[in-house]
């Protein structure tokens, strides 16, 4: 007979899964299929008889009912019919089976174990339930939503409950790997042996156990280190339409994290979780290899769901995590489409009541805990799409509530070549400055005053008149900040994708631009003039470099010695 299977994971013996022929019950295998060879003996099972089996993998020892058998091969009994089809679950690659295995047989269901496929015997189907959840618990009919694409689960079936609340496993085991929503691998590298599992849902830490966010997460893009900080426990939405650039913020924050993960101290070490939720499979891939290249896979986890769980176990072990959602709007999208067929009551845009809840007990769920609680955290960086910058729709509102920082990408300024396009005027971190670096925000402190004052001024450009000086000053200086538009993020502000930089990169750039070293460098060269300084930097001043890595904040002695190194180069550039 023709075997299938089909594996999943390892199972161990207290697994159950569920076995049913068409006339939704269980007959043992034909007699003519009992012979010697067969690893296990099982003997007299008869429809409805409700008995239950429990055998050794060489077959010595049978129990039926407390009626112990030792006679290796019974022939089965005459009313014994023959199972149709077999699916079991396990990995391809790990083929060893556990022992001690169980077989339970009533009138509608049995469960059977991994050795079953050791008889080359075949069974019509098997429902793990552990690949499904109750959503809809109500008398007549409960909905259940499955985890995974089940062919053989047909609709009018009997199912059988577990009792067990669904769980995912946990650890560093999964780091480098790209799971599905059961924390079952499908990047093809062979089984995950994770020593630890965890509820997918769980209550979010209390206020007691939180302390103030005090670290920063760098991400390594000018416009949001200086402007908009990120820090170790924050909740911190990132909202833009479509193709704006929010993946490529995210792949370049995992990449930045790989000089904070290079050493071994597991205070500054950073570990990430890409949640791609609804993602094109090809955007998904392409990602991954750019992190594969950069070698920054080995402390990245890619699950679809549910990741705020395999985060946990880095911060209640005084780790770090930052989890990564791409994107709400998606899984918002596809809860509403499960709410519709599962018949429940609507609400505003035709989404479900609860859909609120659905977003908040998972980014809620983000903390920095206090040295009592071991001093972990976990960084939600969930990410929201719009509809024409649309920001008062119904998924955008919830998720900035939910969160308390904001950054916002605007499409227009995508298109017009200023990226990462963040809107300073409409983003904002509520906390961040709390955990932004000393030296950072000594460099960075004015910057956002002289955009907002350059924006107020800038509906003068389109008048030809005489300018007040002070006027024209600002005006100066917010082009080479700005772009010649109010509506702009600044020149200098602009970053490739996926080429984040250090902060001792950031800042003498930073201190350059505000403090008018590069108010003679016309607005077409400020980007040449960028390149070409930190190439001198890196040569002419190294010593200097590294002293910004590692000072809080900078002296007046460190300061004049930048302000020469700047000063010199800038003739130098203008000729």
């Amino acid at each position: 007979m023709e075997k299938y299977l089909i594996y999943d994971r390892a199972l161990t013996p207290t697994d159950h899964i569920v076995l049913r022929n068409h006339a939704n019950s269980i007959r043992a295998f034909e007699k003519k299929h009992a012979t010697n060879n067969m690893s296990a003996d099982i003997a007299n099972f008869s429809s409805g008889s409700g008995h239950v089996a429990r055998w050794q993998a060489d077959g010595t020892t049978v129990s039926l009912n407390g009626m112990s058998k030792t006679d290796k091969g019974q022939g089965l009994s005459n009313d014994a019919t023959d199972l149709t089809s077999l699916r079991s679950f396990n990995d391809p690659a790990h083929q060893s089976f556990e022992p001690a295995v169980f077989l339970c047989i009533d009138t509608h269901s049995a469960y059977f174990a991994p050795t079953v496929s050791n008889f080359g015997v075949n069974v019509e189907k098997i429902c793990l339930w552990r690949q499904g959840n109750v959503y809809e618990p109500r008398v007549r009919p409960v909905g259940i939503v499955l985890f995974v694409s089940d062919p053989f689960v047909k609709q009018g079936e009997t199912v059988n409950r577990i009792g067990e609340l669904v769980d995912v496993p946990v650890g560093p085991e999964l780091l480098g790997r790209v799971i599905d929503a059961l924390g079952n691998p499908i990047d093809g590298k062979g089984p995950i042996y994770a020593k630890e599992k965890r509820r997918a849902q769980l209550k979010a830490p209390g206020i007691l156990t939180r302390c103030s966010v005090n670290q920063p997460v760098l991400t390594g893009l000018k416009s949001i280190d200086t402007l908009v900080p990120i820090g170790r426990g924050q909740r911190e939405v990132m909202i833009g339409d479509r193709q704006t650039g929010k993946t490529a913020i995210a792949g370049g924050t995992i990449l930045n994290q790989k000089r904070s993960n290079s050493g071994s101290d597991e205070t500054k070490m950073l570990y990430c979780i890409y949640v791609a939720i609804g993602q094109k499979r090809s955007t998904v891939v392409q990602l991954i290899k750019r992190l594969e290249e950069n070698n920054a896979m080995k402390y990245t986890v890619v699950p679809p769901s549910p990741p705020t769980s395999i985060g946990e176990w880095f911060r209640n072990n005084a780790k770090h995590s930052l989890v990564i959602y791409d994107d709400l709007s998606k899984q918002a999208s596809a809860y509403r489409q499960m709410s519709l067929l599962l018949r429940r009551p609507l609400g505003r845009e035709a989404y479900p009541g609860d859909i609120f809840y659905l977003h908040a007990r998972e980014v809620e769920r983000a903390a920095k805990m206090n040295e009592k609680h071991g001093g972990g955290s976990i960084t939600a960086l969930p990410i929201v799409e719009t509809q024409g910058g649309d920001m008062s729709a119904y998924i955008p509102t919830n998720a900035i509530s939910i969160t308390d920082s904001l950054i916002f990408l605007e499409a227009e300024m995508f298109y017009n070549g200023i990226r990462p396009a963040v809107n300073v005027a409409l983003s904002v971190s509520r906390v961040g400055s709390a955990a932004q670096l000393k030296v950072m925000k000594q460099v960075a402190g004015s910057l956002k005053f002289l955009l907002a004052r350059y924006r107020e001024v800038a509906s003068f450009i389109r008048f030809d008149s005489d300018l007040d000086a002070a006027i024209d000053q600002t005006l100066c200086k917010g082009e080479r900040l700005s772009n010649q538009n109010p509506f702009f993020l600044t020149e200098l502000l602009k970053k490739k994708q996926y080429s984040p930089m250090a902060v001792n990169e950031i800042v003498p750039l930073i201190f350059a631009g505000v403090n008018g070293y590069i108010d003679n460098v016309p607005v077409y060269r400020i980007l040449r003039w960028e390149a070409e300084f930190m190439a001198h930097l890196k040569i002419d001043g190294s010593e200097l470099m590294a002293a910004l890595d590692t000072v809080e904040t900078i002296s007046k002695d460190l300061e004049a010695e930048l302000q020469v190194i700047i000063r010199n180069f800038a003739q130098s550039f203008l000729g």
